[in-house]
């Protein structure tokens, strides 16, 4: 089975496991008195699911895509776009440099991380899991902010604190004080 159809089955079996879930959710009351119910979020997000896994195996399935499902390259496509700007320096101990004011190429590695990061996200939920109780909501929540913003990520590190800090305290701000959600406390009641 080539690879464009195998990853349309994958993706239409998870098409078919938003229905069934869907199914499940008209099982539960969606609401009453104008308030979501249990079974608002779970219609709600297995439609979400249905629609994007269609529409995947349908993108997938359209004539001309590559064998990556929508990467073909045609023959007659330039190659990289060259960048405006000031070429970098050469590698240590190599003769390329670039001639002044040549356009730098930005080249990428698309598959760079395509495994390691979804599994690193994943690390650091457990963790920031297994740290709420000990350390606290907040507490928890920056570190796993940090981990994915200077790690995952690989923002720069002024620019990820920034982010950690204003995303943790945009979370403070709507649900503890607005809200009125409490948080779950820590072993030392923080």
């Amino acid at each position: 089975m080539p690879a464009v159809r195998w990853r349309a089955a994958v993706d239409a079996a998870v098409g078919l496991l938003f229905l069934c879930w869907f199914l499940a959710s008209l099982q539960l009351p969606y609401g009453d008195g104008g308030r979501p119910g249990p079974g608002a979020f779970p219609l709600w997000l297995s439609l979400a699911g249905m629609v994007l896994s269609t529409a995947v195996v349908v993108n997938a399935l359209r004539p001309g895509r590559g064998a990556r499902g929508g990467d073909a390259v045609p023959p007659d496509a330039p190659g990289p776009v060259p960048v405006p700007g000031p070429a970098g320096p050469p590698a240590a101990g190599t003769d390329d440099a670039p001639a002044a004011g040549a356009p730098a190429v930005l080249v990428e590695d698309a598959d760079s991380g395509r495994v390691w990061r979804p599994l690193g996200g994943l690390a650091g939920l457990v963790g920031f899991f297994l740290l709420v109780p000990v350390i606290g909501f907040l507490a928890s929540l920056v570190l796993l902010l940090l981990y994915l913003c200077l790690v995952l990520i690989r923002m720069k590190p002024l620019t990820g604190l920034a982010v950690t800090l204003g995303t943790a305290a945009f979370v403070y701000a709507v649900f503890y004080l607005a809200f009125g959600v409490p948080f779950p406390n820590s072993l030392i009641g923080v």
